[in-house]
């Protein structure tokens, strides 16, 4: 079967986009409750000085969504222990009266370890953003009196919140999230049968990873001898035989299963130069320094401020296109941001109505920060100052905002330049390294690496998208090759736990591509 180039949006489509689905109401509700409900209580209790330090810790609770009650606990608290590091990096820094640059490297260091293990190990939103402001926001916290045993406190506070609040669902439905991943699973199977030749391979890359997620939830929850994990077996069988063009008859019955790559593994595959990881990383790191840098030289209050901008447009190793869309949204987003964040400011809430205020802003942005980045922006930027102007309440509203407009636009203007200045045709190396290893994992894998093998594909898949918006004319070059590479992938995936006697001819023909 001839896969065509994919389609890709143009930039200005992307930049008024709104990603389709349903609002997260109940994940923006956790986000808002995990840092409202321990500040309220130490603002009540007399501490009203130390609440808002709490988000230093109650942004963990973003990075268990969607996971089944079993390892969710586990994973917040995880990120939680992340962010309790960072924040007292920063805080042992803010404290020990260091020069403005090193606050750079320290949060370049910072950046670039929070975004190669993400990437890495595809963790995916909300990023390694985070880990960087939390950081930032500890140092300057530390500058204005808090002890660093009290950040760390407060970090270990809004944690705990944290994993207490993702928690809270298992009371109502203990089995909601593994079965809403699986009844998602099989009715993508459901509409992909139904497309029969107008397949795409971004069809099948969707459908692939519906089905994995689907049965890594299950193994998460230990529901694997439930009934969700039947209607999961048929749907991937119906799946292999529709991308197989194979009979029913020549299907197993017997068991289906798929075991995700190991962190390790992914970890392991990312150290290569040419991995989508390792690239981010040293892209990021160029930013990073040059517009902290920039900053400083400048005499800018916060260099920070321009590292936060170069973070966000480079963490998640976008494409030129999507990232100047990200770049525009990120501009746009903080100069109608700080206007907002002017209009509050004169309104001085203090005490529980500025806990208030935040709680407010952290549900609008978890609701939107998925849908439409611009949108989020805009009151991620309020949010974000509301927290440090409560460290320093007295400065001058007039500086406070003009310099970080400059220092955002620094840090913009840095991320935007790198993506053509550092490795330009880094996209060409990673679709093709990408490729090798989707040939290679396909020719040697059995049933205990079709995860491997699932991993690899996604990272080809990506590669393939991320050069065609980069360098469409040379993207069409490559793509039968690249097409075909990961049409046999995705063979291999379906077929190896359900028609493991037809693996034979598929590795052949893996080393065919191969040579």
């Amino acid at each position: 079967m001839t896969f065509a180039p994919e389609s890709v949006p143009r930039a200005r489509d992307l930049l008024v986009h709104i990603v389709p689905g349903a609002f997260r109401w109940s994940a923006a509700t956790r986000a808002a409750l995990a840092f409202g409900i321990p500040a309220a209580i130490l603002t009540v209790a007399g501490h009203a000085e130390l609440a808002v330090a709490v988000t230093l810790g109650s942004f963990s609770v973003m990075f268990g969504e969607g996971r089944p009650y079993r390892v969710r606990g586990v994973i917040v608290a995880l990120a939680g222990i992340g962010f309790i590091s960072a924040a007292l990096v920063g805080a042992a820094v803010g404290h020990s009266g260091a020069p403005s640059i090193v606050d750079v490297v320290v949060l370049t260091a910072v950046a670039c370890t929070a975004t190669f293990v993400v990437d890495a190990i595809r963790f995916g939103p909300p990023g390694s953003f985070f880990f960087v402001m939390i950081c930032g926001v500890a140092m300057l916290l530390a500058r204005h009196g808090i002890s660093i045993g009290q950040i760390v406190a407060c970090a270990v506070i809004g944690s705990a919140s944290s994993v207490l609040v993702s928690m809270a669902g298992a009371m109502r439905d203990a089995t909601r999230p593994e079965t809403t991943v699986t009844n998602a699973a099989v009715k993508a199977v459901e509409v992909f049968v139904t497309r029969g030749e107008a397949e795409t391979l971004t069809d099948r890359h969707n459908v692939a990873t519906a089905l994995m997620a689907a049965r890594t939830a299950l193994r998460d929850a230990r529901a694997l001898d439930s009934g969700l994990l039947a209607q999961l077996d048929a749907a991937q069988r119906q799946w292999a035989v529709s991308i197989a063009r194979i009979a029913d008859g020549d299907v197993d019955n017997g068991a289906v299963d798929w075991e995700r790559a190991s962190l390790g593994f992914r970890l392991r595959r990312a150290l290569y130069l040419d991995s989508h990881a390792t690239v981010t990383t040293l892209r990021l790191m160029v930013g990073c320094l040059i517009s902290g840098s920039v900053a400083v030289v400048a005499g800018l209050g916060r260099p920070d401020w321009a590292i936060y901008a170069t973070v966000l447009i480079l963490n998640q190793g976008l494409d030129r296109v999507r990232g100047v869309v990200r770049s525009l949204h990120r501009l746009v987003g903080t100069l109608g941001g700080v206007l907002f964040f002017a209009a509050l400011h004169q309104l001085a809430p203090t005490g529980l109505a500025l806990i208030g205020v935040l709680l407010v802003l952290q549900f609008v942005v978890e609701l939107f920060v998925a849908r439409n980045y611009g949108i989020a922006v805009f009151f991620i930027t309020p949010l974000a100052l509301l927290i440090g102007d409560s460290a320093h309440p007295h400065g001058s509203i007039t500086t406070l905002v003009g310099e970080r407009v400059v220092e955002t636009i620094v840090g913009v203007a840095v991320a935007t330049v790198c993506f053509w200045v550092t490795f330009p045709r880094a996209h060409r190396r990673i679709l093709l390294w990408t490729d090798r290893r989707v040939l290679e994992s396909a020719r040697e894998c059995d049933v205990r690496q079709l995860g491997e093998l699932h991993f690899e594909i996604a990272g080809s898949m990506r590669a393939g998208i991320d050069a065609m918006f980069n360098e469409r004319e040379w993207t069409i070059a490559q793509w039968p090759r690249h097409a075909a590479i990961d049409d046999l992938g995705f063979r291999v995936l379906a077929l190896g736990t359900v028609a493991p006697a037809l693996m034979a001819e598929l590795r052949a023909e893996a080393e065919r591509l191969r040579a």
